[in-house]
C-alpha cells in the first residue's frame, strides 16, 4: 500500500535491532475536515436558491432561416417578372386597339394658296364641296395650327384632299 507524500511530510527513522536497517517511518498527510474549508464568519455568502425560472432564455433566431430568405426572394423575383409580362402586354394591347381605331389611315392631304378676299369657308367650300364647312374649317385650323379663322392672301396652307 502506497502512502501519500506531500512537500509537509515528515519521514523519520526509526531503530530496529542492531542488524537491520533502518526503516522509515512517514507519517500521512492530514486531510482537511470539513470545518477547515469553510469560511470565517463574516465572509460568508447568503443562502440564495437560484431562481432558473428568471434567467433570461436564448431568444429564437431572428427572421426566417436563410433557405426560406431565398425561397421568398425566388418567389418575389418571379411576382416581379409576371407584373412585368402583364403589364407590358396590357400596354402592346391597348396601343392595337388604338392602331385598330385609327385604322382608317392618314387622312390625304393638299396644300392650296389663299386667293385675294377669300375666308376659311370660301376655302373649305372649294376644297371639300361635299362635307360641312363648319367641320372642314375646323380641320384646316388644326392642321395648320392657326389661332383664329383669319389668313392672309398668298398664304399656302394644308388642307384635307378632296374625295
Amino acid at each position: 500500500m502506497r502512502t501519500a507524500v506531500d512537500e509537509f511530510s515528515t519521514i523519520g527513522t526509526r531503530a530496529g535491532s542492531p542488524g537491520d536497517a533502518p526503516v522509515r517511518t512517514v507519517r500521512p498527510v492530514r486531510r482537511h475536515r470539513r470545518a477547515d474549508l469553510r469560511r470565517p464568519r463574516g465572509l460568508q455568502r447568503p443562502h440564495v436558491v437560484a431562481g432558473y425560472d428568471r434567467v433570461p432564455v436564448a431568444a429564437p433566431a431572428r427572421g426566417p432561416h436563410p433557405l426560406q430568405r431565398v425561397e421568398q426572394a425566388r418567389i418575389g423575383l418571379a411576382t416581379l417578372a409576371a407584373t412585368a409580362l402583364l403589364t407590358a402586354a396590357a400596354v402592346c394591347g391597348l396601343l392595337g386597339v388604338a392602331q385598330l381605331r385609327d385604322a382608317g389611315g392618314p387622312a390625304s392631304t393638299q396644300t392650296v394658296q389663299v386667293q385675294p378676299g377669300e375666308s376659311l369657308s370660301d376655302l373649305a367650300r372649294r376644297v371639300a364641296p361635299g362635307d360641312a364647312v363648319r367641320d372642314t374649317v375646323a380641320r384646316i385650323v388644326e392642321l395648320n395650327g392657326l389661332r383664329g379663322t383669319e389668313v392672309a392672301a398668298g398664304r399656302t396652307l394644308v388642307v384635307p384632299a378632296s374625295r
